[in-house]
């Protein structure tokens, strides 16, 4: 909790805005977002990025993949 709650402090993060930006927030990973989800949920969730136009997921450890653009929100199975 701590570690999201320094994310979204958007003074800890105000040297990083730009001249069109007030501010700017952090976010976890998608690797650390999928490892979260995997031991909350005990399913093998793994992300890869096979080029540069996004990730895909795995529900399954690897077995088999999804587009970023087909899975939404990542839920328990």
């Amino acid at each position: 909790m701590k570690a999201a709650a320094y994310m979204l402090d958007t003074n800890a993060w105000s040297d990083f805005s730009g001249d069109s930006a007030e501010y700017a927030v952090g976010e976890p990973t998608i690797e650390m977002l999928l490892k979260s989800c995997s031991q909350k949920y005990k399913v093998d969730y793994r992300a890869e990025a096979p080029n540069y136009r996004g990730y895909r997921i795995s529900l399954n450890g690897g077995t088999s993949w999804m587009n970023s653009a087909s899975v939404g929100t990542v839920s328990s199975p």
